[in-house]
């Protein structure tokens, strides 16, 4: 099963760089506030690309420390989130709570709690 990319941004300039073989990258560095997206794991090595200046690069990490989660509820439009008075509201429309619940828990504990995940759960509470 292939993980969906995540989209993150770097909280901190991230300079512990690696080629796709693992080589450390000296001299490159995710610049604080960059905009990531994240792949799936391979053999220990998180694929990231990243945009500096209009160019847009490729570089590995070995984990994910120093990446924010990021989710924009207008990403979720299909995504049910009820409340009482809108029966049809969705994360898109209502769920800014959620997609920031998600984002914590994210970027706190680096499990996967998306805000579909995040919307299920508060509406079983």
């Amino acid at each position: 099963m292939t993980e969906k990319p995540m989209t993150r941004h770097a909280a901190k300039t991230i300079r512990a760089l690696f080629d796709a073989a693992g080589q450390r990258e000296p001299g490159r560095c995710i610049p604080i506030g960059s905009v990531c997206t994240v792949g799936g794991a391979a053999d220990g090595l998180l694929p990231v690309f990243y945009t500096v200046d209009e160019d847009g690069h490729q570089t590995f990490l070995k984990s994910s420390a120093g990446l924010a989660a990021y989710y924009s509820q207008d990403d979720w439009p299909d995504i049910p989130y009820p409340a009482p008075g809108f029966a049809a509201a969705t994360v898109k429309s209502g769920g800014g709570g959620v997609c920031c619940a998600s984002m914590v828990v994210e970027t706190l504990t680096g499990h996967s709690f998306g805000p579909d995940a995040a919307a299920a759960l508060a509406l079983q509470v």
